[in-house]
């Protein structure tokens, strides 16, 4: 939609809300893709978090996409040790 004001065009597109993680990251991807970037995300002190879990879930789902995501995860042994071990995040056994 192209707007005027004082001689001025202004060209407006109205994209869906993103309302998910797995939402956002995906078109992220999908844009670094095309431009042939990669991505590292680094995440210091890990815990089994709910926000965690959300992003090493849509993690694994960019991994199956062949998505150029690479991660580089620290903290406390017990920490990761407990986020290894939740159960919808098994994927994540093998890849540390």
């Amino acid at each position: 939609m192209t707007y005027h004001f004082f001689g001025i065009g202004v060209h407006l597109k109205t994209a869906a809300p993103i309302v998910d993680i797995e939402t956002a990251l995906s078109r992220v991807m999908d844009l670094l893709q095309h431009k042939g970037y990669r991505l590292l995300v680094t995440i210091d002190e890990v815990t089994n978090s709910q926000s965690m879990r959300e992003f090493t879930a849509a993690f694994q789902i960019l991994v199956r996409q062949e998505a150029p995501i690479f991660l580089l995860m620290t903290g406390l042994y017990e920490n990761i040790s407990d986020l290894q071990n939740e159960d919808s995040l098994t994927f994540f056994i093998s890849s540390t």
